[in-house]
């Protein structure tokens, strides 16, 4: 539903009324004692017009001090409010939950296709190519290189040190080569930039190192048994090198030797000849990416143009080159077929596009895979696409379709400028373009929402695409209510405040009310009423008009009122715990007003023209207090006395804003490179934590077990957590499947005995009943109340029944391997020497014979 803006009623508020002392004088700010002032016992005069609420309960002091509070403040211990013993918080941790870097290193996939391993700079993630989960994580230090092995199961990693193959199924180091760097005094292990791990390291033990030289970036290989080191490559580019050829065909992208032209030469290297080819390309279309053919001395390489150059016959002095041109983009990234068959390329387009051998024909597409791709990798049946959101896309090779995604949080490229907001245990922040992804805290799965639903407009070459972005995101604390902005700021802007509602039926939101500019030059910020569920809540906005506005929800959404004071520019505002104050800034002055829009208060520093960035009530054991923060201080204001308790500077920094705990007396001051905890009651910092790289969104989650956490997110796409240490939670163990080949080929003839029994099913039965009714007349089709009862059973009857297995019994191999061990030694010690006896030939025993019978 798409309505047009209702002002509303438009309320101009001169401020509190003027004291009859100062007739003659003009009207000035209230004023408000300074924190100097307060100490020194200084007087000082206050103008001040009573909050009254719903219930308001009367206080009664002396006459000079007699202010009339806020009730429901009063009610929820207003004046009683007991200190509150803050808990030790020393142990407290910084540590990331999601968002971790995919695509800043190649993607590698298992021989088998099941698993795709992916480099995250300190630890290997395993993530499966069917469900998209993580299944399993190595913590191995800094990675520099990630490969797959040829037995199944496990995974070669390559640090600066040593390389170590894995195996993730038991999580475990099977072999393990140390690089003895030092005895090659070629290079330093704190030089090596990158090292590319070929995938039959298993029979060549060899590994190529880029290292950081005087200028240049040379390449070496590495024999890790017999400690060799050759260089190969003069100066090359880190992350560019491949091999392929069956492990003899090494590439690199390097610069022009001559003119210096940057990634302008492929470098080529084979081992079987010992000779260094090199290819050109012009300075204005440099290369992008190069693999090698698998099987064949064939190079592909993508430039910035778009180009796919195909290189071969490179033993010739000219080699031949086929050129593939479709995208208009760069080249994202370029990846062989298992065979080398097909060449799969991808760029900014966000398509994955298939080439094939076969002359005169044309390329196929796998169209709107999500994002630009940044990479490409493949193997077993699949080929993995690495979209620049930070996520992984997997294709099906058979049937060129999207089998599944892969990864958790998406990167926003414009630095999250919704914030983070919680409902519940989830939390709701930008997404991909135009998107809002919603993250749960307890399972860590990731949805994302279709704000703008609109078409995403990709790059193109010179031109900037103008797409509608979410800027501001909204959560009612039942969770059944969103608020969100999104912007379009092209020559012709476009503001529009969406408000949804949840739907029970489809499991999600669903679009209420539309509204077109409903502030000019946008809006700063959104907020929802605190109230019970039968009573829907009111909605302030606070836009860049110098004016905030309060929406209520009848049929539709609609706006009610108008606040402004003195054409002060607005720049924050919030609700009270109760939802029945609202806050509004108006440059360096705090206006408290009811629901009704009436004026209440004003609260302001003395001597003090900043205006103020940020406004929070607190809540439960701090509900008589308000936080605001300017560029250089925080003030902790008292709403019974109306006077700040408490100020504390700030160091500048880029954007400042306070979240307070829902559950506990702790409030965090969010900076760019800094997160304070701080304690108002007892007006003592709590801890601080350095190097946070903070987009300013941050938020408090509860937890029953471990107390409230708080969660920001990182301009490098990262969801980070502060809070007590937790442990990682147990991943269900990986169980290989059987395989009859295994079965024949193993040594001793037959399975293994160790292997796990796992719980085995029947085949799940299709049944046709659907498409029995479908191809029927709809006149003839019964009614569905006749058909309910066939249909579940029938659904019922499908479902794969548990197969009836032999019953085993169970012995305990730990105790029957004691009871061997003392039978044995007991047998030792009873055992006696025989006595040593000549072998007896027949002419012995016949004189033997004799004897005996005589």
């Amino acid at each position: 539903m798409t309505i047009k803006m209702d002002t509303g009623p438009l309320i101009h508020s001169p401020g509190p009324k003027k004291s009859k002392k100062n007739k003659k004088q003009k009207f000035e700010d209230v004023d408000v004692p300074s924190i100097k002032q307060h100490k020194e016992g200084k007087k000082y005069k206050m103008d001040v017009t009573p909050v009254k609420l719903n219930k308001p309960d009367k206080i009664k002091r002396n006459k000079k001090e007699r202010v009339e509070g806020i009730a429901n403040l009063k009610q929820n211990n207003g004046f009683d409010v007991k200190p509150v013993q803050v808990p030790n918080h020393d142990d407290w941790v910084m540590k990331p939950v999601s968002g971790v870097d995919l695509v800043s290193k190649e993607a590698v996939v298992t021989g088998d296709g099941k698993h795709v391993l992916i480099n995250s700079m300190d630890k290997v993630l395993v993530y499966s190519t069917a469900s998209g989960q993580m299944v399993r994580q190595l913590n191995t230090g800094k990675v520099m290189a990630v490969q797959k092995s040829d037995k199944e199961g496990e995974v070669v990693v390559a640090t600066k040190r040593k390389i170590c193959t894995w195996n993730f199924m038991e999580v475990k180091i099977v072999k393990k080569y140390p690089l003895r760097i030092d005895t090659v005094k070629k290079f330093q292990p704190k030089d090596i930039l990158d090292i590319f791990i070929p995938e039959k390291f298993a029979e060549t033990k060899e590994v190529l190192i880029c290292v950081k030289g005087d200028k240049k970036t040379p390449l070496y290989r590495m024999d890790v048994v017999n400690n060799n080191c050759v260089r190969i490559f003069e100066n090359v580019k880190v992350g560019s090198v491949h091999i392929g050829e069956n492990g003899n065909l090494v590439c690199a992208i390097s610069d022009h030797k001559d003119h210096g032209y940057k990634d302008s030469t492929l470098l080529m290297y084979d081992r079987n000849l010992l000779k260094v080819m090199s290819v050109h390309t012009d300075k204005a279309r440099p290369f992008t990416c190069a693999k090698v053919h698998p099987v064949s001395k064939v190079v592909a390489c993508g430039d910035t143009s778009g180009r796919i150059q195909v290189f071969s016959g490179l033993e010739q002095q000219q080699p031949a080159k086929n050129v593939l041109h479709w995208h208009s983009l760069p080249v994202g990234g370029v990846c062989w077929s298992g065979e080398g068959g097909v060449l799969y390329s991808g760029g900014g387009e966000a398509v994955l596009v298939k080439w094939t051998q076969e002359e005169g024909s044309k390329p196929t597409f796998v169209p709107r895979v999500g994002g630009a791709v940044v990479g490409l990798g493949g193997g077993g049946g699949v080929t993995v696409l690495q979209l620049d959101s930070n996520r992984l896309v997997v294709v099906d090779r058979m049937s060129d379709t999207v089998m599944g995604l892969v990864g958790g949080l998406a990167r926003n490229k414009n630095g999250y400028p919704a914030g983070l907001n919680r409902d519940r245990e989830k939390l709701v922040m930008n997404g991909g373009v135009g998107l809002v992804q919603v993250y749960n805290t307890n399972t860590g799965q990731t949805h994302s929402l279709d704000i703008t639903q609109q078409t995403h407009l990709t790059k193109e070459r010179n031109v900037v695409p103008h797409n509608s972005e979410v800027e501001r995101i909204a959560v009612s604390s039942c969770g059944q209510y969103l608020a969100t902005v999104d912007c379009m700021w092209a020559s012709i802007t476009r503001t529009t405040l969406k408000l949804w509602t949840w739907s029970q039926a489809i499991g999600n939101y669903c679009l209420n009310t539309q509204v077109d500019c409903p502030h000019q030059s946008g809006v700063l910020s959104l907020s929802f009423q605190p109230t019970s569920l039968p009573h829907p809540p009111m909605l302030l906005s606070v836009g860049g008009d110098s004016k905030a506005k309060l929406w209520q929800l009848g049929s539709s959404w609609s706006c009610v009122s108008c606040l402004t004071f003195r054409q002060l520019a607005a720049a924050a505002g919030g609700w009270s715990s109760d939802g029945t104050v609202v806050g509004v800034a108006f440059g360096h002055i705090v206006t408290l007003w009811d629901t009704d829009s009436n004026l209440r208060t004003t609260l302001a520093v003395e001597d003090s023209m900043e205006p103020i960035t940020s406004l929070v009530f607190g809540s439960n054991s701090t509900v008589r207090q308000l936080y605001t923060t300017s560029s250089s201080s925080v003030v902790v204001w008292d709403l019974l006395t109306l006077s700040p308790e408490w100020t504390l500077s700030l160091t500048p920094s880029p954007h400042t804003s306070l979240s307070p705990s829902p559950s506990s007396p702790l409030l965090a001051l969010v900076q760019k490179d800094t997160i304070t905890i701080v304690s108002p009651l007892t007006k003592s910092i709590i801890k601080t934590f350095q190097n946070t790289n903070c987009t300013g969104g941050a938020t408090w989650v509860p937890n029953k077990v471990s107390g409230s956490s708080l969660f920001f997110l990182t301009y490098s796409g990262q969801l980070t957590k502060i809070g007590p240490p937790f442990k990682a939670a147990t991943l269900t163990p990986m169980q290989t499947q059987p395989n009859v080949f295994q079965t024949l080929l193993s040594k001793s003839g037959v399975a293994s005995k160790e292997a796990p029994s796992m719980t085995q099913y029947t085949r799940a039965k299709i049944m046709h009943d659907i498409e029995a009714l479908l191809s029927l007349p709809l006149h003839t089709v019964p009614p569905p109340s006749q058909l309910r009862t066939t249909l579940v059973r029938n659904r019922l009857l499908a479902l794969p029944k548990l197969r009836r297995g032999k019953v085993v019994e169970t012995t305990n191999e730990n105790k029957d391997e004691d009871k061997m061990k003392k039978l044995m030694k007991i047998e030792d010690v009873l055992k006696f020497e025989e006595k040593e006896t000549e072998p007896l030939d027949l002419k012995s025993f016949c004189k033997l014979l004799k004897k005996s019978t005589l």
